[in-house]
C-alpha cells in the first residue's frame, strides 16, 4: 500500500509512549509526510497542557485535531490509542481515512462495565486495523456476535519498543532495594466520592496500603515509589489520602506528575507491585521481579493475572504473602528470574525479534 501522508493523535503525555515508535519509523522514511494532532480529553480535570508542553520539549510540531486540518493534510492514515473520541471518528472514517488503533494497555479490568469501555466503543468497528497484544484479547473484539475482522496479532506493543530502548534490562539476580507500586485505577473508589462504587472495587489498594505502610516504616533500606493510574491524577483527595497515611515514612515517594511516561519510573526501580495491568507487561520486558496483588472483590483480574503471567510473577493473596516475598526479594532470593530471563530472550509470550513500529509498518505496507 502507498502511503503519501499519515497522522498520530494525542490526547495526554502517555500516548506518546504509545505511539512514538511507530512515529519514528515512519520518519525514516522521507517520502511519508508526517502530522501529530492533539485533541483534549473532555473529563473534568482533563487539559492538553501537559501534552502541548511535552510536544514542544520533544520538538514535535503538532495541530489541533478537525476534519477539516485532516482534510487538508490529505491524511491516508490515522494512528490512535484512545478510543472515546467517537464523533471525529466517524467522520474522519466516512471521509475516507483508514483508522488504525493501537489499544494503549491490553489488560482486562474487571465485569461488563470495563470489557465494553475498553473493547466495544466506534474505534474497534470503524478501524481499518487494530493490532493486538497476543490471541488471548482477541475474543474481546466482538461485533454483532461475530470476531472484528480487522485485528491483526503481533505479540508484541509499541509500548515495549520504548521500554526497551530506554529501560536497562535486569540480567542477573540482585538484592531489590527500590518497589514500585502502580495502584490500579478503580483504586479511588475506596474514597468518599465513591462510596456508592458498588461492586466496581477491583483494586488492592484497600488490602494491602497498611501492610505496605508497616513493612517501609520499618525497613528504611528499601524504598517505595509510588505511580497510580494516569486517571487518578486528577483525584487530589486521593493523593492527600495516600501522603496521609505514609506522612512519617522518608523512604516513600508518590509520583502525581502527568508530565512524564513511566519510563523514568522503571527505570529508578527493581520490583513491580501491581494489580493485573498494562504496567505489567510492559515491566516484564525488563525482567525485573514483579509482585502480582490479588484481591477477593476483583471480578475475575486474579484469574487473568495467574493465567496470563502466573509462571513470571510472584502471586500475593495475603499481607504476609506480600512481607516474606518482600524481604525474599530484598535478600536477593529470586526464583523466578530464569523464567523472565527467557521472556525477555523471545522465548515467552512476546516477540521482540523486531520492534513493534517494524511489525506495523510493514504489515501496512503489505496490505
Amino acid at each position: 500500500m502507498y502511503i503519501h501522508a499519515v497522522g498520530f493523535v494525542f490526547t495526554q503525555v502517555m500516548d506518546i509512549l504509545c505511539l512514538k515508535s511507530i512515529y519514528d519509523q515512519y520518519a525514516k522514511n522521507k517520502s511519508v509526510n508526517i502530522f501529530i494532532y492533539i485533541f483534549p480529553r473532555r473529563e473534568e480535570g482533563f487539559t492538553t497542557d501537559e501534552i502541548v508542553n511535552k510536544l514542544d520539549e520533544l520538538c514535535l510540531p503538532y495541530r489541533i485535531l478537525d476534519r477539516n486540518t485532516v482534510s487538508n493534510d490529505k491524511l491516508d492514515i490515522l494512528f490512535t490509542c484512545n478510543p472515546y473520541i467517537h464523533k471525529i471518528y466517524t467522520s474522519l472514517y466516512y471521509s475516507g481515512i483508514k483508522l488504525v488503533y493501537i489499544p494503549y494497555g491490553s489488560s482486562i479490568s474487571g465485569e461488563k462495565y470495563s470489557l465494553d469501555i475498553q473493547y466495544q466503543k466506534p474505534i474497534h468497528k470503524l478501524a481499518w486495523k487494530i493490532y493486538i497484544l497476543n490471541k488471548f484479547y482477541e475474543k474481546f473484539y466482538i461485533t454483532d456476535g461475530r470476531r472484528n475482522n480487522n485485528i491483526v496479532v503481533i505479540n508484541t506493543a509499541p509500548k515495549f519498543d520504548s521500554v526497551l530502548h530506554e529501560v536497562p534490562q535486569q540480567t542477573s539476580i540482585t538484592n531489590a532495594k527500590v518497589f514500585l507500586w502502580n495502584i490500579h485505577y478503580s483504586a479511588s473508589m475506596f474514597f468518599e466520592k465513591y462510596q456508592d462504587g458498588g461492586d466496581r472495587k477491583w483494586s488492592s489498594f484497600a488490602t494491602y496500603i497498611d501492610v505496605l505502610y508497616s513493612i517501609f516504616r520499618q525497613r528504611h533500606d528499601l524504598k517505595l515509589f509510588i505511580r497510580p493510574h494516569p486517571d487518578l491524577f486528577r483525584e487530589r483527595s486521593f493523593f492527600l489520602s495516600v501522603l496521609d497515611v505514609f506522612s512519617d515514612c522518608n523512604n516513600v515517594e508518590i509520583d502525581d506528575s502527568t508530565k512524564n511516561t513511566f519510563i523514568a519510573s522503571f527505570q529508578k526501580s527493581d520490583v513491580l507491585i501491581t494489580d493485573l495491568s498494562s504496567m505489567m507487561m510492559d515491566f516484564l520486558i525488563t525482567g525485573k521481579p514483579i509482585i502480582s496483588l490479588f484481591n477477593d472483590n476483583s471480578c475475575f483480574l486474579n484469574e487473568f493475572a495467574e493465567s496470563l503471567y502466573g509462571i513470571y510473577t510472584y502471586q500475593v493473596r495475603n499481607e504476609s504473602a506480600l512481607q516474606y516475598i518482600i524481604k525474599s526479594l530484598a535478600a536477593g532470593k529470586d526464583p523466578l528470574f530464569a523464567e523472565r530471563a527467557k521472556l525477555v530472550q523471545s522465548q515467552g509470550p512476546f516477540n521482540l525479534s523486531k520492534t513493534a513500529a517494524e511489525l506495523i509498518v510493514e504489515d501496512i505496507l503489505s496490505s
